[in-house]
């Protein structure tokens, strides 16, 4: 742990400049090998940077908050992971990222569902034709799914049910690879329904 800088009579100031003096890399690094004495310094030490991003990214000031606890607890849930030849910042960052991109798409999401049976009201509901089109493109799309293997379709369900990148059952890149794999193989599904 970084020495505690002694300022004569200022204890609030001696604090500070501890938490300037501490080194997010050491301190990532020991609560890695399983000393948990550290997470309360690697915490005052990430989180101005974290909420300074949250709040960037979302208008929220509470959800941006929250955003950055959420990182920060997706960090500790993979300390063990991490590779003391790199710097803690940019993962941490990462991790905040993700998840203000999480509640973004959650609060998206909300909002559409909200809206849809507003805007039907208000348009006197759907047509016959329009219901009809509907109910053509989902049964075209659930065919175009049921053609894929198992893996693909376990794969784009991960991709579209936003779960974080820690929680997946294989590493990001082979995520990656993966779902760019499934989402060819459902073009080239959903192209043959339609060019028969």
């Amino acid at each position: 742990m970084a020495p505690i800088a002694q300022t004569a009579g200022h204890p609030a100031m001696t604090l500070v400049m501890d938490r300037r003096n501490a080194d997010p890399d050491a301190l990532m690094a020991r609560l890695a090998e399983g000393d948990r004495s550290a997470l309360g310094p690697l915490y005052e030490a990430l989180w101005p940077r974290r909420l300074a991003l949250a709040a960037k990214i979302l208008d929220d000031p509470s959800t941006a908050e929250d955003a950055a606890q959420q990182g920060l607890l997706k960090l500790v849930a993979e300390a063990h992971r991490y590779d003391t030849e790199r710097s803690v910042a940019p993962w941490a960052l990462t991790l905040v990222a993700w998840e203000c991109r999480t509640l973004k798409r959650r609060q998206g999401r909300r909002k559409e569902v909200a809206l849809d049976p507003i805007l039907s009201r208000e348009a006197g509901g759907a047509s016959p034709e329009d219901e009809a089109i509907r109910s053509a493109l989902v049964e075209s799309a659930q065919q175009a799914l049921a053609s894929l293997s198992p893996l693909d379709r376990e794969t784009l369900e991960l991709a579209f049910a936003d779960v974080a990148p820690g929680e997946r059952p294989v590493s990001n890149p082979t995520f990656r690879k993966r779902r760019q794999r499934a989402l060819s193989r459902l073009r080239e599904a959903w192209r043959s329904l339609y060019e028969r």
